[in-house]
């Protein structure tokens, strides 16, 4: 799920006075620090805004910052400024950090959705529409008809069928054959933000009524026609997974004005209690794997205006706490659950993996250290290669070297 761009102030003033006073063009280091200190500072929202809300408007103390970099790219050179800007350290290993690679692609402000194949294929959606990599280069734009910028808040991929799916403002639109679809036009009852396939080709989606009512909408095309099957459910919907046993499963937290998490097994939809210390839990992000479990990113009230952040995993039969962090302030990062049903985090410019370690033993490491600007979206592919991507700067790539 999209997450908006966090900068860490404190770093980023340390890191542009370090690189004005290596050039030491007079008066440059104390004027960005004078900008940057006349600029209001604004406490965040308690919950990092997801990808379907839109990416929010810039303060202007970021863009005193934006202010300050395009001057020392002036003055140092875009190739030295961004060769500088990812030279972070990497944790040691028993083999040598794979390199990132850029990529390019969509580089809009609102990265949508990616999801890798394998180290030679990708598709990724930011709000102008859907892109494609492959043959070493990048197809898109891609956007059905009636599609204004800026509309379209998620995608997914059957890759069984070769169809990609997009939820946008207007409804549900399907890419097949080179074809655009509207399989569904919404009415005013509903507003769909998140989609989902199914194994059994049926496309998934999710509505909002009223603040009491969180439907879910199954999507199946019979004769040519998309036809549509509303399930109410308790909690969620704000995201939806489905999971390869069939389940569908529906996430949100109260500041989209939906909390908790719900599952439909085919029968009915039914609250998923039991995972945290409360039931009082907000779902701020969901990813789910091929092997019939997710991950899930979820929130509890912490002391004061802070919160307890747990990464979950659900393995099919029961829930696993993988982390725990105590008094954060949002949510930034981005989950990524592998076929084979690893979890893959990015947060705080690293990719960490979590390996089980039959079971006690388990913890997290880090796979790649990506720099502060980078981590907007995270998918690992079946080969192992992940991919990355973060509004300004598109789309990255790692390959891990074969043993």
């Amino acid at each position: 799920m999209n997450r908006p761009i966090v900068l860490n102030d404190s770093a980023l003033e340390a890191m542009l006075a370090r690189r004005a006073a290596r050039v030491s063009p007079d008066g440059l280091p104390a004027s960005i620090a004078q900008s940057i200190a006349a600029a209001p500072k604004v406490r965040p929202w308690p919950f990092g805004k997801p990808h379907w809300l839109g990416f929010p408007a810039p303060t202007a103390r970021t863009l005193s910052l934006v202010a300050a970099v395009a001057l020392l790219v002036a003055l140092l050179g875009t190739a030295a400024i961004v060769a500088g800007l990812f030279e972070q350290p990497r944790t040691p290993g028993p083999s040598p950090t794979p390199a990132s690679i850029r990529l390019g692609g969509p580089t809009g402000q609102r990265q949508v959705g990616l999801v890798a194949v394998s180290a030679a294929e990708a598709w990724a959606a930011d709000g102008e529409g859907v892109w494609h990599f492959v043959d070493g280069r990048w197809d898109g734009p891609m956007a059905p008809d009636g599609l204004a910028t800026d509309e379209l808040t998620d995608v997914a991929v059957d890759l069984g069928r070769n169809r990609v799916a997009i939820a946008a403002r207007p409804g549900i639109a399907v890419l097949e054959a080179g074809k655009w679809t509207w399989a569904w036009r919404f009415d005013t009852e509903f507003v769909g933000h998140s989609v989902a396939f199914a194994p059994d080709g049926s496309l998934w989606t999710f509505g909002v009524r009223d603040a009491s009512s969180r439907p879910i909408v199954r999507l199946q095309e019979i004769d040519g026609v998309w036809r549509r099957t509303v399930v109410d459910c308790p909690l969620g919907g704000a995201f939806i997974a489905a999971t390869s046993d069939g389940a569908i499963w529906t996430g949100g937290f109260a500041y989209s004005g939906t909390w908790g998490l719900a599952r439909y097994d085919g029968a009915r939809c039914t609250a998923v209690h039991g995972i945290a210390a409360t039931d009082l839990i907000e779902i701020v992000d969901l990813d789910a794997d091929a092997s019939g479990g997710l991950a899930a990113a979820v929130f509890e009230p912490g002391p004061g205006a802070s919160w307890r952040e747990s990464i979950m995993r659900f393995d099919g039969s029961a829930w696993h706490t993988l982390n725990v962090d105590e008094a954060v302030d949002s949510w930034r990062g981005d989950l990524a659950v592998t076929p084979s049903g690893e979890v893959y985090l990015s947060r705080d410019g690293e990719i960490l993996r979590y390996d089980a370690g039959g079971g006690a033993g388990g913890g997290w490491h880090t796979v790649a250290s990506i720099g502060p600007f980078i981590g907007d979206r995270l998918s690992v592919a079946p080969d192992g290669s992940i991919w990355y991507s973060a509004a300004l700067w598109g789309v990255w790539r790692i390959v891990p070297a074969t043993p």
